[in-house]
């Protein structure tokens, strides 16, 4: 036999065996239409990147819809300083005017809308 002939009956077996184990898996699963529609429509990755997409459009909606409703935000908060001796000046009827008191307890608060 020449090399040729091998290669030939090499490749011949090598058919014959993939075609000969082809009906067998293909007879061990059997799906339903509906079946086979369902697996194709959870393995698609493009179904899913659509899904994604329409995901993704929904929130860029809802951000912009967000942004026309009106926003109010308040805020408070308190500070409790150190005692400072009272800074001032005399004017001239000898009274104290005091320009940085001591004021050791701080509130303040803020609303905006």
């Amino acid at each position: 036999m020449n090399l040729v002939s091998v290669t030939a009956l090499t490749a011949l077996l090598a058919v014959s065996n993939a075609s000969g184990q082809m009906p067998r898996a293909a007879e061990s699963l059997r799906l339903t239409v509906e079946q086979a529609v369902q697996r194709a429509l959870e393995t698609s990755h493009r179904i899913a990147e659509a899904i994604a997409r329409g995901d993704a459009a929904e929130a860029v909606v809802g951000g912009r819809r967000a942004s026309t409703l009106p926003q109010v935000a308040v805020q408070a908060g308190y500070t409790r300083t150190n005692h400072v001796e009272p800074f001032g000046i005399l004017v001239p009827s000898n009274q104290f005017k005091p320009i940085y008191p001591d004021v050791p307890s701080n509130y303040r608060t803020r609303m905006d809308l």
